[in-house]
């Protein structure tokens, strides 16, 4: 069952079989065809989905920022998962980690500076 979950790259999986005893003996060979033969026809069926780090910035900007900021962030994959709308607003932004450094960049400079970005 390892062997199947390592052919294919899985990192982080759990893989379950469960068998009843129907009378037959299998033996060592059968019941190493029978567990890895579950587990590939199991891995068939399954929908997989790629994660990617996440890493989260928080913005605090003027109300007439917001949209900037939003924009931004969806350039880069992101998305504001929390907002505070006081005196200043301040975001919490949730984008890949590999995305990180070239948002506060562009952030910063398409922002003129009137951002406070605390990483």
């Amino acid at each position: 069952m390892l062997e199947q979950l390592i052919k294919i790259n899985f990192v982080g999986a759990v893989l379950v079989v469960s068998r009843w005893f129907g009378g037959t003996k299998l033996g060592k060979g059968g019941l190493i065809r029978a567990y890895g033969g579950c587990a590939a026809e199991t891995i068939k069926l399954l929908k997989t989905v790629t994660r990617r780090p996440m890493t989260e910035v928080t913005v605090e900007c003027s109300y007439d920022l917001v949209g900037l900021v939003e924009r931004t962030a969806a350039r880069f994959e992101g998305h504001v998962v929390n907002g505070d709308y006081t005196n200043e607003v301040v975001l919490q932004i949730e984008l890949p980690a590999e995305n990180r450094k070239e948002f506060i960049r562009v952030l910063a400079e398409e922002s003129a500076g009137r951002i406070v970005l605390n990483n």
